[in-house]
């Protein structure tokens, strides 16, 4: 299946497809291996062949895949609008589609969604943990959207990474102190604590509106205050002390309670239930 990739995101796309839905730019072609390379430096993995379950659908096993591998896959079956679900590491989707999720699972396990920002620094990668002079960092915790900005920062840095099998990053110790770097970057660094009383008051002032909203959905007011803190807090910097997931899903869920409220459904549960979770999030920070 001829696919292209996102020279500045790394996504990757159907062929049919000539721009990046992240980012705008320009596709551009993936090469198909030649067939005289190895699987071994393809960087190949397990294809799986998928398995009939129940009302008309299959599932296929990518248990060995990567965190990473999984991801991509994921995003180029986002990309091509097949709908599917995920149960672990097991990917379902509908028996019509299987042509064509056969043919994205073979892209990505072949190794063409290999990370990096190009040939050479990928090779500079190997060649590392082939020496055993890489370095690991524990993000498997983390939500996607905190891994998007995690890969957005090692992108514009040049720096080449990869995932192990439990789904954290890996990079030579080369770029150890750049990488480092970026995640005091995430995690707000030491030198900005003095931005903490008001990172803690915009919190206190989310929480106290969400609070409201979850013992009364109709109030305009807090609705008011809660969609004006909302864009305060999604502007933010991380603050100190707050892990990139915990922050990102604090946006997510102030973000969704807002779009409810906006959608204006007669439905109060959905609000409500909404507010409670942002409440129940905050309830430790404030």
């Amino acid at each position: 299946m001829s696919v292209k990739r996102c020279p500045t995101c790394g996504d990757l796309y159907l062929a049919a497809v000539d721009s990046c839905a992240s980012c705008g730019t320009v596709l551009v072609a993936v090469e198909e291996p030649s067939a005289e390379s190895s699987a071994d430096e393809r960087g190949e993995s397990e294809v799986p062949t998928p398995q009939e379950v129940a009302g008309d659908r299959l599932q296929w096993a990518l248990d060995s895949w990567t965190m990473e591998g999984r991801r991509l896959l994921d995003g180029m079956l986002a990309s091509a609008d097949i709908p599917r679900a995920w149960q672990g590491a097991t990917l379902v989707a509908p028996a019509t589609v299987r042509d064509t999720v056969d043919g994205m699972v073979e892209v990505v396990a072949r190794g063409d969604a290999r990370v990096g920002v190009d040939d050479g620094t990928l090779a500079e990668l190997d060649a590392a943990a082939e020496e055993g002079d890489t370095v690991g960092y524990e993000v498997s915790g983390w939500s996607s959207d905190a891994l998007d900005r995690l890969e957005e920062r090692l992108v514009a840095s040049e720096v080449p990474y990869g995932w192990d099998a439990d789904g954290d990053l890996v990079v030579a110790v080369a770029h150890e102190d750049v990488v480092d770097g970026i995640f005091d970057a995430l995690s707000g660094g030491a030198d900005e604590d003095d931005d903490g009383p008001a990172a803690l008051e915009t919190l206190s002032d989310l929480f106290l509106a969400a609070d409201r909203l979850a013992r009364n959905p109709d109030d305009g007011a807090a609705a008011r205050a809660l969609a004006s803190t909302s864009v305060v807090v999604e502007d933010m910097a991380l603050p100190f002390g707050f892990a990139p997931g915990t922050w990102s899903s604090i946006i997510d869920q102030a973000t969704e309670l807002s779009r409810r409220i906006e959608a204006g459904d007669p439905d109060e549960e959905p609000v409500t239930d909404a507010a409670t979770t942002l409440r129940e999030t905050l309830r430790d920070y404030v």
